[in-house]
């Protein structure tokens, strides 16, 4: 056998044995599967992710004590509401009982009423007659100075054009003027308060002490009585309140020269600040009108309207006034005092002109110098009682 290579210092020996060629009795197994040795992999990798996916045993029992306290409280909640609801259904059940008795008690009170009508009236007079608040007052909170002072300036513009025409137009229009905007009558006695808590004494302070002293159950009426403050303070006599505007309960709103009365039956008329527009002569002649033979006639004015004050008073006596007493003590008013005088002279003329038309009734007075026509007697009494208008400040 030839060698396949040589090298030096190095051989192998001549005769080499020959091995016989041994055969395995064991049987060749066949390879393993490529595919099958893929899926053993892919299956092990399956273990392993589900083994990361899968809490450990310590996070199962957390997350199962959480459910449980979770499923604890709902089952609190609901056992709540049910508790809750029979209380309802029993709280109407009270609520109706007690709507029961009540219907039952106001039965039976109103048979009891029926039955004795006499501790009805009783009951009646001791309850207090509701009365509505004299006046609103916008209150200022939240507005700056600069703010109130601006307030201030137009209330007292809009004071001043209102009273303005209280003063310069007939009753019949502030009547409808009134009527159609109420808020400004407030506006107007609102600004009127202001005016009057400078003077040192208020003229319906001092009427009101006069009446006082006068007897029971005389009938007052309080003819531009505005808050109808003598109604609300003197509870003895009976006053009956009149003004453009009902500002409460008490207050009838007329026209002052067309009062809803019979004719001789008041027994004191009151005109406190009231003698107002250009027609105030037809309320002086409604007053006396509405005043029993002798009853009495008080009027407080501010001093500066009069430009004579003793020709106003003859004026007065025209109308069928008899002149009593003055008080011009205070500096801002004049208190006057008349009295209704007995109409003999009617009477007398009634018998002598008998037979005789109007217009020859009245044309005799005339050419007699008896009476004056209504136009003139207007004229007359605007010159006498001037408008007490107020200046801008």
């Amino acid at each position: 056998m030839q060698p396949l290579f040589e090298a030096s210092g190095w051989a192998l020996p001549k005769n080499i044995a020959q091995q016989a060629v041994k055969n395995d009795k064991k049987k060749n197994k066949p390879a393993p599967d490529s595919t099958t040795e893929a899926d053993q992999l892919q299956a092990d990798l399956a273990k392993l992710n589900d083994q990361a996916v899968k809490p450990s045993k310590k996070a199962q029992k957390k997350n199962n004590k959480k459910r449980a306290l979770e499923d604890q409280e709902k089952v609190e909640k609901t056992a709540e509401n049910m508790k809750k609801k029979p209380k309802k259904t029993n709280d109407t059940a009270q609520n109706n009982n007690n709507n029961k008795k009540a219907e039952q008690k106001k039965k039976l009170q109103a048979l009891l009423k029926k039955k004795n009508p006499e501790t009805n009236k009783k009951e009646q007079q001791q309850q207090p007659k509701e009365t509505k608040p004299v006046a609103k007052q916008i209150s200022d909170e939240g507005l700056t100075p600069l703010q109130r002072k601006m307030k201030e300036k137009l209330s007292g513009a809009r004071f001043r054009w209102l009273n303005e025409q209280l003063y310069t137009t007939p009753g019949k229009q502030s009547f409808s003027l009134f009527q159609q905007k109420p808020e400004l009558f407030d506006e107007y006695h609102e600004g009127f308060r202001h005016q009057v808590e400078s003077w040192p004494v208020n003229p319906v302070d001092v009427v009101i002490e006069q009446l006082k002293t006068l007897p029971k159950n005389t009938v007052i009426a309080d003819l531009g009585c505005g808050d109808a403050m003598i109604a609300q303070t003197l509870k003895k006599q009976k006053v009956l309140s009149f003004d453009l505007i009902a500002k409460n309960e008490l207050v009838t709103a007329c026209d002052i020269s067309k009062l809803p009365l019979e004719a001789n039956s008041i027994d004191v008329a009151v005109f406190s600040l009231s003698l107002m527009g250009t027609n105030y002569l037809d309320f002086l002649k409604e007053a006396h009108r509405v005043l029993k033979v002798g009853g009495e006639l008080k009027i407080a004015e501010v001093v500066s309207r009069f430009s004579d004050l003793d020709q106003f008073i003859t004026l007065l006596e025209g109308l069928g006034y008899d002149f009593m007493d003055k008080d011009d003590d205070n500096k801002m008013f004049v208190m006057l005092y008349f009295t209704k005088r007995p109409n003999y002279e009617e009477d007398l003329d009634q018998e002598m002109l008998a037979g005789l038309t109007k217009t020859q009734i009245r044309s005799l007075k005339k050419g007699a110098g008896i009476t004056q026509s209504n136009s003139k007697l207007q004229k007359k009494s605007q010159t006498l009682l001037k408008p007490c208008l107020y200046k801008k400040r």
